[in-house]
């Protein structure tokens, strides 16, 4: 747990600190993570730095742990409150990113995430939905960054319009 709390401290900003930068961050956790978990979780967030997509993602249009609030209204009519905090928002001319970065120790067939990870696919829908009614003008692109690997699994509309109908939503018009 302190592993991968500790990994989402280090990415939340833009520029991935330094060994002593990492070591001022893990200072903040009580308790304070061993050298290996430090080492470990900064060995992690170095390599998702170097993903293809790492200039996008933490570049000037991104933003780290983004606190998300609104109300979605379900297929009843009822009034739905969502409330969670984005890793990573990019916000881009042509569409929008809602990246969530998992630690898990390994990484799950792309193919299978909707019925591997149905849990992280739903999250992921709530944030697209409630995006996609406050920013309509672009598509919500939702990705998982899995740091164990690293790679940017992109989730497919389908498994996400799928997630969003288990849940009563809908996209906006």
């Amino acid at each position: 747990m302190r592993f991968g709390s500790l990994v989402h401290a280090l990415l939340e900003n833009a520029d991935l600190p330094d060994e002593i930068g990492a070591a001022r961050i893990a200072a903040r956790f009580d308790p304070l993570p061993d050298a290996g978990i430090q080492e470990a979780a900064l060995s992690a967030a170095r390599a998702v730095h170097e993903l293809p997509e790492a200039p996008t993602l933490f570049g000037p249009s991104s933003r780290g742990e983004v606190p998300l609030r609104g109300t979605l209204i379900d297929s009843t009519g009822a009034k739905r409150a969502v409330s969670g905090s984005i890793d990573r928002l990019v916000i881009l001319p042509e569409e929008i990113w809602v990246i969530d970065f998992k630690t898990n120790t390994s990484a799950p067939d792309p193919a299978r995430l909707a019925d591997d990870m149905p849990d992280y696919v739903a999250q992921m829908a709530l944030y697209q939905a409630l995006l996609a009614a406050m920013m309509p003008d672009r598509p919500v692109c939702c990705g998982l960054v899995w740091t164990a690997k690293p790679r940017l699994d992109w989730l497919p509309e389908s498994a996400l319009a799928e997630a969003r109908q288990a849940l009563g939503l809908a996209l906006p018009s």
